[in-house]
């Protein structure tokens, strides 16, 4: 006797989702029936009923019973509500988590995030629905997209033209001390607005090519941009520091004008928020969008390579108060602004590994099926790199206050917006204050460039200082200090006055 076959019920947004791959004609309605565990009859019953899917209308909020916590629960719902929708997946271990630090945030006491309550606010809000609903098909459509759209295009182009890009906001000048202030600010305008930028992170399959980073602020030309002609990665503005339309196209033809030159044919992976939009006339770059609501998931940049590039630049600034401590200075003094934050970025991108970048890819689902079974094992760190985060974390504890981790602190900014569409008067005003001297006005006056005998000197007491280490890479070292002092003496020559071949020879009495 053959086995009974369970009966699934799908809800209004499944069924929705299945109709969708039918009409991409994609695969056979037979391989679509395979694939979300339907019989064929199922999938002619919601075609034939699509216009009464697709008018559907989803319930509304139910009611809830009054509770002495609704400021908090207030404050979870709306997080919970930013991260639905971002795509971020929020299991309800995370969401009783998350409850429990802004109960601590806001000064709650006796408040534990038990499954009674967990129950009780679920229902008030109706999250059930909301977090559990089409969560199965989340997953099959990820599983099709991985084993037939991925594959596909894993026959047209090889690792090292698979790209991925996404954004992050970064807190550049955050001290441990405000690390509690800070978490969980969304931070699309207001008072902490000028103490972000957002990062704009590219790189390939194979991590052999990590793109310049991007890196987007406020300020139009902010002072510590005095006196410079030379700058580590690529500075743009607008009034919310967020990545736009405008600025990502201008982004994209530039790149697709450097791998024309270099006659290679790109996949850019991304997701579609606001500002990722449809770009025309393209010669090198195919745009790819990962499947709606799956870049939690699907996004490679998000499984770990833009953590391993906040953890080294979290390390360099933690690196850099450590050094004040131990020089008798204040801590709380510390100031970091953006050009130091451009350099000490740079350096955290050169950091992440080319292992690292591979890894996070796999784990996304890039890779062939053949080597699929492997992504799970995957290390998300050499032991060296792990045992040199656990040893930094614990001279972090030095500085970070109590009620701080090493990994609160990594991750302050995680939920800062970086991607939304700036309206008509935010584009004007923006455009009004590239003729206007926009500086931060609270930082520091820099200092007037060295001159170059201060430069000689800083290079002498460098090359001095390195030739009393033992490192592995002094040696290397002390090349690149030689090279720099004769580039400061050819540089300084060449500035200089000029003199003719008749006076350098002429007879002098």
């Amino acid at each position: 006797m053959a086995e009974q076959r369970k009966r699934k019920s799908f809800s209004v947004e499944e069924k929705r989702l299945i109709l969708a791959e039918v009409d991409k004609k994609s695969v056979s309605k037979t391989q679509i029936c395979k694939t979300f565990g339907i019989s064929n009859s199922t999938l002619s019953t919601f075609i034939k009923n699509r216009e009464k899917i697709e008018n559907s209308s989803e319930p509304g909020r139910k009611r809830h019973k009054p509770t002495k916590f609704v400021p908090l629960e207030q404050a979870v719902f709306r997080w919970f509500q930013e991260a639905q929708a971002l795509a971020v997946p929020v299991s309800y271990q995370i969401l009783s988590t998350k409850a429990e630090e802004e109960a601590r945030a806001m000064g709650i006491n006796g408040f534990t995030a038990n499954p009674g309550w967990l129950n009780r606010f679920k229902k008030r809000y109706n999250i059930m629905s909301k977090s559990v609903q089409g969560t199965r098909v989340k997953t099959l459509v990820m599983k099709q997209w991985i084993e037939m759209d991925f594959q596909e295009l894993l026959q047209n182009f090889e690792a090292k033209d698979i790209y991925n890009a996404d954004e992050t906001g970064l807190f550049f000048g955050c001290l441990p001390s405000k690390t509690m202030k800070l978490k969980g600010e969304t931070c699309t305008g207001g008072k902490f607005a000028k103490n972000r930028l957002t990062v704009l992170v590219a790189v390939n399959m194979d991590g052999s090519d990590k793109l310049p980073l991007l890196v987007i602020g406020k300020s139009q030309k902010p002072r510590c941009f005095k006196h410079c002609s030379h700058f580590p990665l690529k500075y743009l503005a607008n009034s919310k520091s967020w990545m736009t339309g405008e600025i990502f196209e201008s982004w994209v033809r530039q790149l697709d004008n450097r791998f024309g030159r270099e006659n290679r044919k790109v996949a850019l992976f991304m997701d579609d928020c606001p500002a990722h939009p449809d770009i025309d006339n393209l010669s090198a770059i195919t745009l790819v969008r990962l499947p709606p609501n799956t870049t939690a998931v699907l996004q490679p940049c998000g499984q770990g390579i833009i953590a391993s590039l906040k953890q080294h630049y979290r390390k360099i600034v933690l690196q850099k108060l450590i050094a004040r401590l131990d020089e008798g200075k204040d801590v709380g003094l510390f100031d970091q602004n953006i050009l130091e934050a451009m350099y000490d970025l740079k350096t955290a991108w050169n950091n992440v590994s080319a292992a690292t970048v591979v890894n996070c890819f796999q784990f996304a689902g890039f890779q062939s099926i053949e080597s699929s079974e492997q992504a799970s094992h995957l290390p998300s760190c050499s032991s060296n790199q792990c045992r040199e985060y656990d040893l930094f974390g614990r001279f972090a504890q030095d500085i970070l206050p109590q009620d701080v981790t090493f990994q609160q602190y990594l991750s302050v900014d995680e939920a800062v917006h970086t991607c939304e569409e700036l309206t008509s008067q935010e584009v004007a005003s923006d455009n009004n204050r590239q003729e206007e001297e926009s500086e931060d006005e609270e930082s520091p006056v820099p200092l007037p460039p060295p001159s170059t005998s201060d430069a000689r000197n800083a290079v002498a007491t460098l090359r001095r200082y390195l030739q009393t280490q033992d490192w592995e890479t002094v040696d290397e070292y002390l090349d690149s200090v030689g090279n720099i002092a004769s580039s400061v003496d050819f540089h300084a020559i060449t500035k200089g006055k000029q003199t003719s071949i008749r006076d350098f020879f002429k007879v002098r009495f």
